[in-house]
Order: C-alpha cells, then sequence, then structure tokens
C-alpha cells in the first residue's frame, strides 16, 4: 500500500496593486488572467483568504462547458482546508460574455451559503466575470455581495436561506441573502 501525503503549493501568476481583498472590484481584479486559457468554457475558481481578508491563493475547481460547470461542494471545501482558509469568494465566468447571473448561479450561491455557515467558512462573495461590452452595467462582472437584488431578481427562492454571519471583516460585511 502506498502512503500518500496531501499537499497544497503556491506559484506567483500576477500582481495587484493591494494585498487586501475588500471590495468586488478588488476580487475581480485578482482574477484577471484567470479565465484567458479557455474563454469558450465556463470555468469555477475559489479564492481562499484569511480572518483580514488577505488572499491565500486562488485556485480551479472546475472547468465545464460553454453554458455551464459542475461544482461538487466537498471539492471546493476540501481545498479551502488545505490552504487553512477561513473566508472565501467564488468567481466563474460566462463564456457568453454577459455577467447577469443565471437561475443556476442564484441556486448555487444559495446552496454554498448554506454550507458556509455549517463548515464555519464566511463566504464573502460569488462573482460572474463577463465582458465589459456585453455587461448591460459595463462593469464586466457581477457580483452578490455588491448588488444582492439583481440575484434576488433572478429568481424567487425555494426556501428562505439561513441567516447570514453578519460579523465584520476588515472593512467588508458578511451580506445574508434574503429572498
Amino acid at each position: 500500500m502506498k502512503i500518500r501525503e496531501a499537499k497544497i503549493s503556491y506559484k506567483t501568476v500576477g500582481e495587484i496593486g493591494s494585498d487586501l481583498l475588500d471590495s468586488s472590484e478588488a476580487d475581480a481584479e485578482y482574477m484577471a488572467g484567470a479565465f484567458d486559457d479557455r474563454p469558450f468554457q465556463e470555468a469555477i475558481w475559489v479564492i481562499g483568504l484569511n480572518r483580514k481578508n488577505r488572499p491565500l491563493g486562488r485556485h480551479l475547481l472546475a472547468i465545464g462547458s460553454d453554458g455551464a460547470a459542475l461544482l461538487p461542494l466537498k471539492y471546493m471545501y476540501k481545498t479551502l482546508l488545505l490552504m487553512d482558509a477561513s473566508a472565501f469568494i467564488l468567481v466563474h465566468n460566462h463564456p457568453s460574455g454577459d455577467p447577469t447571473p443565471s437561475r443556476d448561479d442564484f441556486y448555487l450561491t444559495q446552496k454554498i451559503i448554506r454550507s458556509a455557515q455549517i463548515l464555519t467558512f464566511d463566504f464573502l462573495d460569488h462573482i460572474i466575470i463577463g465582458d465589459k461590452s456585453l455587461d448591460p452595467a459595463g462593469a464586466g462582472w457581477s457580483s452578490w455581495s455588491a448588488e444582492p437584488q439583481k440575484w434576488n431578481d433572478a429568481v424567487k427562492p425555494v426556501e428562505p436561506a439561513a441567516p447570514g454571519n453578519s460579523r465584520r471583516v476588515a472593512s467588508r460585511q458578511v451580506v445574508p441573502f434574503s429572498s
């Protein structure tokens, strides 16, 4: 029988102006270049953060088709546990270029809110990266924490989400999802 050790390694893939991810805009900037290798496939990434919202690293969780990617949550949480993360941000792209959240994005966000609370992780944001020229708002990305009403308008929830964590971390509020 082989004895194996799990480990996580880091490599520098770029630099940004700040070492603190305290806004959805900073989160989107941190993900610059992450989707360039596969622009026509949906990809899901997670950013692991320490208690001060400083990124520990980003990790590619799933690659899908031009319209969907499957995310088994156990792989996301395994990655966060190996990173020793306290908080996280989920980021994925829409190959169509329109970062408007879909029904599936809404339901995935609800599922993550509930599971993160059980596992005592702070889920700070779910960001969808698109194309500035195809974004009705012109930003090129959509953020659950910055635009909760836009995400709520995507679809009515089947059941109300559990109350969010209202603890302040650095200068960012953990926003509860509301219906």
